[in-house]
């Protein structure tokens, strides 16, 4: 995938000189198989947005191992899930080899100066993504281990083949062995075919119920 396509499909509608400077400032970067894409403790310098393979996003414990927060599977998926003004308290990795849209934040805060709809753009897309992590963690809380495991695979069914047990359990909150007797569990109960339903699987499928921009605009209106 080239950055034309990636940053023409993101920001179609825009003004197109606003698309052409970030074409101009953006590049594809390659991560092989369990690279580094952004590193956790840091003040991230891009933004990440994913064009093509697999990444996960990784948060160390106390112990500094690295525990499995979410992954990335769907193309143009926004891979900086945090504010880029803060040190990172997660790190991302690719799953599988990747290609990531990279645009570097310094050059985009001055391209936002002449276009104020790039930094609303971001805004929306970091709200969006933080969003559909709270739902998706707060129905992994509550769901039992084996439908916790059922709906990792209708959601992610190539991911459960490529990424390591430990990716995995760390994501599910289990042992590795333990994801290891699930995997039996699921199999020998594949015939029930069961479904797990009320979890979102797809960002498109939220509404936007929350807009930024109206938000600032009618405090901005008070204050005055």
């Amino acid at each position: 995938m080239t950055v034309e396509e990636v940053i023409g499909t993101l920001f179609q509608g825009e003004d197109q000189q606003l698309i052409q400077s970030l074409i101009n400032i953006s590049s594809i970067k390659q991560y092989s198989k369990g690279q580094v894409i952004y590193d956790y403790g840091i003040e991230q310098e891009e933004c990440y947005i994913l064009a093509s393979g697999i990444a996960y996003t990784y948060l160390p414990d106390k112990k500094h191992q690295m525990n499995t927060t979410c992954f990335f599977s769907e193309k143009f998926d926004l891979l900086n899930i945090e504010g880029i003004d803060v040190k990172t308290r997660v790190g991302a990795k690719a799953v599988v080899d990747t290609e990531v849209c990279v645009i570097p934040v310094e050059q985009a805060k001055c391209l936002s100066e002449k276009y104020p709809a790039l930094i609303w753009r971001y805004i929306k897309g970091l709200q969006k993504m933080m969003m559909y992590l709270c739902v998706v963690n707060n129905q992994r809380m509550n769901l039992s281990a084996e439908d916790c495991y059922r709906w990792f695979c209708q959601k992610w069914p190539v991911i459960d083949k490529m990424a390591s047990n430990q990716q995995i359990a760390s994501f599910l909150r289990i042992r590795p062995e333990s994801l290891s007797r699930l995997r039996r569990q699921v199999k020998e109960n594949e015939k029930d075919n069961k479904v797990i339903t009320n979890v979102l699987v797809s960002k498109d499928l939220q509404s936007d119920y929350l807009d930024i921009r109206k938000i600032w605009e009618k405090t901005s209106v008070m204050r005055q």
